[in-house]
């Protein structure tokens, strides 16, 4: 890449072509002639096919969840998935929120009704097998309109099997505030695209 800088600002620019469809991090680390570093991470969402394609990526406004020990407090999220072709097994689905780091192992269902993309699998959080999640974004059908992503991830507790909650930014729970609403997070960056090719 090529980097351009003058009194303290400046600016960087490379490429890369990418082979395959899926979710890649991109990662640009900068040193300055003091040695100081400095890191920024981006996902990126590759769709290299020609059949139908999901995909969103972005960051949103994740909500407070939960209370105690296992509190997760207001952030900002990143999401990013992909779905090429017929059938669900194709999809990913990436989601960073709280604390818990998302990657989807098994893409069971996806839907897409209108504005709003659903969906659903089992995942790692984290690098730990046993969970589920439902990501449902929505894009704003209004003019100037805000998109809105909602992140459910739950567990089954081994010896009782209850469905535990780790994170639910459609959920307001007593003590917490800035949660949303069932509607979800709003897009602060990105894009949710669905297309037929």
């Amino acid at each position: 890449g090529t980097v351009s800088s003058k009194n303290g600002t400046g600016s960087v620019s490379g490429q890369h072509a990418y082979r395959k469809s899926g979710i890649y991090t991109v990662r640009l680390t900068l040193t300055d002639s003091s040695g100081k570093r400095s890191t920024v991470e981006r996902k990126v969402v590759i769709c290299a096919g020609q059949a139908a394609v999901i995909s969103g990526e972005g960051t949103f406004a994740a909500a407070a969840f939960g209370t105690g020990p296992g509190a997760r407090k207001a952030s900002i999220g990143s999401f990013a998935f992909l779905s090429e072709g017929p059938g669900a097994g194709q999809g990913q689905v990436h989601v960073n929120v709280g604390g818990l780091a998302l990657r989807s192992s098994a893409v069971d269902a996806v839907t897409v009704d209108g504005a709003r993309i659903r969906y659903s699998g089992r995942a790692t959080v984290n690098g730990n097998a046993g969970y589920r999640f439902v990501l449902t974004a929505t894009r704003s059908v209004k003019s100037g309109g805000k998109d809105s992503i909602h992140v459910r991830i739950v567990h089954t507790e081994p010896g009782t099997n209850a469905e535990v909650v780790d994170y639910d930014n459609g959920t307001v729970t007593a003590g917490t505030t800035g949660a949303t609403g069932p509607a979800g997070g709003m897009v602060i960056e990105g894009r949710i695209a669905s297309a037929s090719n």
